[in-house]
């Protein structure tokens, strides 16, 4: 069964991701020279290091009905994205998976988003300004703010998550504003 991708050569600009592939495996991008890549809908998994220190990749587009549940360790670390909008069945972003992504705005997660867990490091060093944590969510690490100096919103779509962010370390901004939904 060949369904997983292994290897892409480091000075391929484009790629398209084959049609029999279910996921991106460890560091297999891992320092190309892309500056956009597709994600397929039938892609169920990115394993670490996927795109680790693509310093080209601006642009990572997510196909509609995407299959996507995990975002492993590392995967997008020290890319230069720009902004990232997680696929609703996306369940965990694991360590580091957008760490030193300092070129990073924006994550979308969408209202009705599986996301469970955000773990160390996931999303710090980054220069979101605001992001939504959904109600399914039954872990996040301390940490995970951390090195976020730009971020002025966070909004928490449930009220049964309070106990976790009074264990939060916030960034020191004087303007953040933190949000819970009723």
């Amino acid at each position: 069964n060949f369904d997983v991708l292994l290897f892409v050569p480091r000075k391929v600009k484009y790629f398209e991701i084959p049609s029999f592939i279910k996921k991106i495996g460890s560091t297999s991008f891992a320092q190309c020279l892309i500056s956009k890549i597709v994600i397929p809908n039938h892609i169920t998994h990115i394993d670490q290091g996927a795109f680790l220190e693509c310093k080209q990749l601006k642009i990572v587009d997510f196909q509609k009905d995407s299959q996507l549940q995990i975002i492993d360790c590392h995967s997008f670390q020290r890319s230069s994205i720009e902004k990232i909008s997680i696929p609703s069945k996306v369940t965990e972003l694991k360590l580091a998976a957008f760490h030193d992504c300092v070129n990073l705005r924006s994550i979308d997660i969408p209202f009705d988003s599986e996301l469970r867990r955000i773990n160390l490091g996931a999303i710090d060093n980054t220069l979101i300004v605001s992001i939504y944590i959904p109600s399914k969510i039954d872990y996040f690490d301390n940490d995970i703010f951390k090195e976020c100096e730009k971020l002025q919103i966070i909004e928490f779509a449930s009220k049964n998550i309070i106990e976790k962010i009074r264990k939060c370390v916030f960034p020191e901004n004087e303007s953040l504003i933190i949000m819970i939904q009723n």
